[in-house]
Protein backbone atom coordinates (compact mmCIF):
# COMPACT_ATOMS: atom_id res chain seq x y z
CA UNK A 1 0.00 0.00 0.00
CA UNK A 2 1.38 3.64 -0.76
CA UNK A 3 0.20 5.53 2.10
CA UNK A 4 -0.01 4.95 5.52
CA UNK A 5 -0.96 6.71 8.66
CA UNK A 6 1.38 10.11 9.54
CA UNK A 7 3.01 9.90 5.80
CA UNK A 8 2.93 13.63 5.32
CA UNK A 9 3.77 14.82 8.74
CA UNK A 10 6.79 12.63 8.16
CA UNK A 11 7.63 14.11 4.96
CA UNK A 12 7.11 17.56 6.72
CA UNK A 13 9.49 16.63 9.62
CA UNK A 14 12.56 14.95 7.28
CA UNK A 15 12.09 18.16 5.03
CA UNK A 16 12.51 20.57 7.95
CA UNK A 17 8.86 22.16 7.75
CA UNK A 18 6.02 22.76 9.85
CA UNK A 19 2.98 20.51 10.00
CA UNK A 20 0.40 22.60 9.60
CA UNK A 21 -3.33 21.81 8.22
CA UNK A 22 -2.48 23.58 4.97
CA UNK A 23 0.97 21.79 4.22
CA UNK A 24 -0.62 18.13 5.13
CA UNK A 25 -3.72 18.88 3.46
CA UNK A 26 -1.70 20.14 -0.04
CA UNK A 27 0.25 16.95 0.76
CA UNK A 28 -2.80 14.81 1.37
CA UNK A 29 -4.75 16.51 -1.90
CA UNK A 30 -1.60 15.75 -4.15
CA UNK A 31 -1.46 12.15 -2.92
CA UNK A 32 -5.46 11.28 -3.81
CA UNK A 33 -5.17 13.33 -7.37
CA UNK A 34 -1.98 10.44 -8.19
CA UNK A 35 -3.92 7.39 -6.85
CA UNK A 36 -0.21 6.05 -7.00
CA UNK A 37 0.24 2.03 -6.63
CA UNK A 38 3.95 2.00 -5.44
CA UNK A 39 4.46 0.87 -2.19
CA UNK A 40 6.12 2.94 -0.19
CA UNK A 41 5.91 6.25 -2.34
CA UNK A 42 2.68 8.01 -1.93
CA UNK A 43 3.74 10.84 -4.65
CA UNK A 44 4.92 8.77 -7.16
CA UNK A 45 8.42 9.97 -6.60
CA UNK A 46 11.35 8.20 -9.60
CA UNK A 47 14.41 8.81 -7.31
CA UNK A 48 15.80 5.45 -6.91
CA UNK A 49 17.41 4.39 -3.74
CA UNK A 50 18.74 0.97 -2.55
CA UNK A 51 16.46 -1.90 -2.96
CA UNK A 52 14.15 0.29 -5.21
CA UNK A 53 12.39 -1.32 -7.80
CA UNK A 54 10.99 0.54 -11.24
CA UNK A 55 6.58 0.20 -10.21
CA UNK A 56 5.05 2.10 -13.42
CA UNK A 57 5.57 3.03 -17.22
CA UNK A 58 6.78 6.69 -16.14
CA UNK A 59 9.93 5.78 -13.49
CA UNK A 60 8.19 6.02 -10.04
CA UNK A 61 9.69 3.37 -7.78
CA UNK A 62 8.30 1.18 -5.43
CA UNK A 63 10.23 1.53 -1.80
CA UNK A 64 11.42 -1.23 1.00
CA UNK A 65 10.09 0.48 3.70
CA UNK A 66 8.43 3.96 4.79
CA UNK A 67 11.38 5.76 5.82
CA UNK A 68 13.16 4.97 2.36
CA UNK A 69 9.91 6.20 0.94
CA UNK A 70 10.48 9.89 2.91
CA UNK A 71 13.76 9.87 2.04
CA UNK A 72 13.35 9.36 -1.51
CA UNK A 73 11.01 11.95 -1.95
CA UNK A 74 12.85 14.55 0.13
CA UNK A 75 15.86 14.09 -2.38
CA UNK A 76 13.92 14.46 -5.37
CA UNK A 77 11.58 17.50 -3.82
CA UNK A 78 15.97 19.38 -3.01
CA UNK A 79 16.53 19.14 -6.76
CA UNK A 80 16.00 22.53 -8.60
CA UNK A 81 13.73 22.05 -10.46
CA UNK A 82 10.99 21.54 -7.24
CA UNK A 83 11.88 25.04 -5.27
CA UNK A 84 8.73 26.77 -5.72
CA UNK A 85 6.59 23.88 -3.91
CA UNK A 86 9.54 23.67 -1.11
CA UNK A 87 8.96 27.12 -0.96
CA UNK A 88 5.27 26.68 -0.43
CA UNK A 89 5.77 23.83 2.22
CA UNK A 90 7.91 26.21 3.80
CA UNK A 91 5.59 28.99 4.29
CA UNK A 92 2.98 26.76 5.94
CA UNK A 93 0.29 27.35 3.77
CA UNK A 94 1.06 26.30 0.03
CA UNK A 95 -2.32 27.44 -1.06
CA UNK A 96 -2.27 31.18 -0.04
CA UNK A 97 1.36 31.95 -1.73
CA UNK A 98 1.24 34.40 -4.62
CA UNK A 99 3.95 32.18 -6.52
CA UNK A 100 1.37 29.56 -7.31
CA UNK A 101 1.35 29.34 -10.75
CA UNK A 102 5.58 28.37 -10.02
CA UNK A 103 4.19 25.88 -7.49
CA UNK A 104 1.47 24.65 -10.50
CA UNK A 105 4.60 24.45 -13.10
CA UNK A 106 6.39 22.49 -10.69
CA UNK A 107 3.37 20.17 -9.81
CA UNK A 108 3.61 19.61 -13.89
CA UNK A 109 7.26 19.07 -14.27
CA UNK A 110 6.61 16.49 -11.17
CA UNK A 111 3.95 14.79 -13.22
CA UNK A 112 1.03 15.34 -10.67
CA UNK A 113 -0.91 16.98 -13.58
CA UNK A 114 -4.26 16.56 -11.82
CA UNK A 115 -3.37 17.85 -9.00
CA UNK A 116 -1.66 20.74 -10.57
CA UNK A 117 -5.10 21.63 -11.95
CA UNK A 118 -7.20 20.96 -8.49
CA UNK A 119 -4.40 23.48 -7.01
CA UNK A 120 -4.87 26.39 -9.35
CA UNK A 121 -8.62 25.53 -8.87
CA UNK A 122 -8.25 26.23 -5.29
CA UNK A 123 -5.61 29.30 -5.19
CA UNK A 124 -7.06 31.24 -8.24
CA UNK A 125 -10.43 32.00 -9.66
CA UNK A 126 -11.31 30.05 -13.19
CA UNK A 127 -11.34 31.88 -16.51
CA UNK A 128 -12.69 30.81 -19.27
CA UNK A 129 -11.36 28.66 -21.41
CA UNK A 130 -9.22 30.34 -23.62
CA UNK A 131 -8.02 27.23 -25.54
CA UNK A 132 -10.23 24.25 -27.71
CA UNK A 133 -7.89 21.39 -26.10
CA UNK A 134 -9.10 18.69 -25.19
CA UNK A 135 -8.36 17.54 -21.10
CA UNK A 136 -7.15 14.07 -22.93
CA UNK A 137 -5.10 15.62 -25.58
CA UNK A 138 -3.78 17.84 -22.88
CA UNK A 139 -2.98 15.33 -20.41
CA UNK A 140 -1.39 13.51 -23.06
CA UNK A 141 0.93 16.25 -23.56
CA UNK A 142 1.72 16.69 -19.44
CA UNK A 143 2.74 12.89 -19.94
CA UNK A 144 5.25 13.58 -22.73
CA UNK A 145 6.67 16.51 -20.39
CA UNK A 146 6.73 14.67 -17.56
CA UNK A 147 8.75 11.69 -19.37
CA UNK A 148 11.54 14.41 -20.91
CA UNK A 149 11.91 16.32 -17.92
CA UNK A 150 11.72 13.83 -15.19
CA UNK A 151 12.25 10.78 -16.08
CA UNK A 152 14.75 10.59 -18.69
CA UNK A 153 17.52 12.27 -16.83
CA UNK A 154 17.20 9.52 -14.77
CA UNK A 155 17.10 6.84 -16.71
CA UNK A 156 19.86 7.96 -18.52
CA UNK A 157 22.25 8.36 -15.77
CA UNK A 158 20.94 4.64 -14.77
CA UNK A 159 21.43 3.70 -18.56
CA UNK A 160 25.17 5.04 -18.58
CA UNK A 161 25.68 3.38 -14.82
CA UNK A 162 24.63 0.31 -16.60
CA UNK A 163 27.06 -0.05 -19.42
CA UNK A 164 30.00 0.93 -17.68
CA UNK A 165 29.48 -1.97 -15.34
CA UNK A 166 28.77 -4.30 -17.94
CA UNK A 167 32.29 -3.14 -19.45
CA UNK A 168 34.04 -3.32 -16.86
CA UNK A 169 32.59 -7.20 -16.32
CA UNK A 170 33.34 -8.00 -19.85
CA UNK A 171 37.31 -6.12 -19.56
CA UNK A 172 37.36 -8.62 -16.36
CA UNK A 173 36.26 -11.93 -18.04
CA UNK A 174 38.85 -10.68 -20.80
CA UNK A 175 36.27 -10.53 -23.50
CA UNK A 176 37.06 -7.49 -24.26
CA UNK A 177 40.21 -5.30 -24.61
CA UNK A 178 40.53 -1.69 -23.76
Amino acid sequence: MPTWAGWAGQLLTRLGYKQTAANVKFLDDWAAANGSTCRNNVLETTATWAGSTLCDDFGAQAYKSHANGIDATAKQLHETRFGAILAALKSGNPYGVSDYQKVADELNTWGATNFSGQYLNQVKPQAPPTSAIAPDTNRGFNRVRHAINHTLPDTLKHSQALGAEALRMMIKARKVYP
